[in-house]
């Protein structure tokens, strides 16, 4: 036999073993097209393969993990919209009473630009049409997607302000809404955040609400301006309920508070070392000290912060044991690109190297999530969490009525925050000391 001959006669052996292994793998796609058309044809309910097909890889992702998921074409925009933090509509945020069902406006000022405030239209205004038609009767989803529409294409909103009994007419352009991520103490009468307490100037609050695109820079930017009277004395980051976000946006928030070492370490299949993200000196905002709050809710890329600036002894954690959810989920596009496989393909580690995931079978005694430093463990009641969350809704608001001589103290409102409060304090007064 020649070389020739037998160099052909290896190829067409490779070739059929390659075809074998690509029949032998591809089987499980006919059974997946074979079981999909038999639903799809003699199912008693008619369902169409789009959703079939939906609903298999729902299941092939969930089965996969609890925070793997399939990110179908309809929901895709609106998943990607709240990370980049970003998008379409007038800037209001309202609900529907359940005693008269009137659509009520509960804020006009979520991000920027602020076209419904420019407009005229304040918390407490009930819609009452749009574009002309009446929204009495309808349900919430429809009323909100007639306000929704086109970039730059004015909507006509009829409006009941608090104390009248005329409606008024808004004509608000429909714009490309930046929403805040990282937020202040309350706003002042422009809709400007304020980032001190009132009850310590000396001490600043930062409250972070996601880990998206755009958070390393408001996070830097609030601090930057939080310098502008003299460098910051003490600060407070409130994580609490931030479901997590972008590693990458974590990593960066982290390196802006630690100088040196490691912020977190990603491992893959195996326990492989995929990536380590370190501290660099540039940037970073120091002497003084720092309270991290955080909750059960805290998770993802709010445990990678407190677990930072706790092992790095840079700031202490407050509150309660965070969520436990230390895995990283890659977005891979399905359907060319029409739709999303949120799939968890790496796990992370806090720079002391201990775990930070919570399993399936975890015990309390295990070591998962972050735990408040000693001493900073503070539970709140079903009461106390309402009473947190109604306060930090109204200060969220542009003030329009002067705030309520007989409020409740903040440690009936809110406990942890007045523990970091009394925390800080103490802090400051041993620095004056020195």
């Amino acid at each position: 036999m020649t070389r020739l001959n037998l160099n052909a006669l290896c190829l067409v052996t490779l070739v059929s073993l390659l075809c074998y292994h690509e029949t032998h793998e591809s089987a499980y796609g006919r059974y997946f097209v074979d079981a999909l058309e038999v639903i799809h044809h003699r199912g008693l309910e008619q369902l169409d393969r789009q959703t079939l097909f939906d609903a298999a890889l729902r299941g092939m992702a969930q089965e996969h993990d609890e925070h793997s998921n399939f990110i179908t074409r309809e929901d895709k925009k609106r998943y990607l919209s709240d990370l980049e933090q970003q998008f379409t509509g007038i800037g209001i945020r309202v609900e529907q009473k359940r005693d008269t069902q009137d659509i009520v406006v509960v804020d006009t000022i979520i991000g920027k630009p602020h076209p419904a405030h420019d407009a005229g239209m304040r918390p407490g205004d009930r819609i009452v049409a749009i574009n002309g038609t009446s929204v009495v009767g309808e349900l919430y989803g429809v009323v909100v997607n007639r306000i929704r529409g086109p970039r730059g294409k004015p909507v006509t909103i009829s409006v009941v302000h608090e104390g009248a009994t005329q409606p008024e007419d808004l004509v608000v352009i429909r714009s490309d809404i930046a929403v805040d991520s990282v937020m202040g103490n309350s706003r002042d009468s422009n809709g400007r955040w304020e980032y001190f307490l009132d009850s310590d100037p000396r001490i600043g609050y930062l409250r972070l609400t996601t880990f998206g695109e755009r958070s390393a820079d408001e996070m830097r930017e609030a601090l930057t301006q939080m310098d502008q009277n003299g460098p910051t004395k003490a600060l407070i980051v409130d994580v609490r309920d931030n479901e997590g976000g972008f590693l990458d946006a974590a990593h960066e928030i982290c390196d802006l508070f630690v100088d040196d070492g490691v912020i977190v370490t990603t491992n893959g299949p195996g326990g492989v070392v995929q990536k380590e993200y370190r501290a660099t000196v540039e940037g970073t905002f120091g002497g003084f000290p720092v309270v991290v709050l955080a909750n059960r809710n805290s998770a993802s890329a709010s445990e990678i912060f407190a677990a930072c600036l706790q092992d790095h002894q840079r700031g202490k954690v407050i509150g309660q044991r965070t969520y436990g959810k230390g895995s990283v989920q890659q977005m891979i596009p399905m359907e060319g690109n029409r739709s999303l496989l949120k799939l968890t393909t790496a796990s992370y580690w806090r720079p002391n190297g201990k775990n930070i995931h919570r399993l399936k079978n975890a015990k309390k005694e295990d070591e998962w999530g972050v735990r408040p430093d000693d001493g900073f463990e503070i539970e709140l009641t079903d009461e106390q969490e309402l009473a947190r969350r109604r306060d930090r809704r109204e200060r969220d608001k542009l003030p329009t009525t002067p705030p309520a001589e007989d409020n409740p103290p903040l440690s009936q409102i809110d406990p942890q925050l007045q523990r970091a409060i009394e925390y800080l304090q103490s802090e400051l007064h041993e620095i004056a000391k020195q």
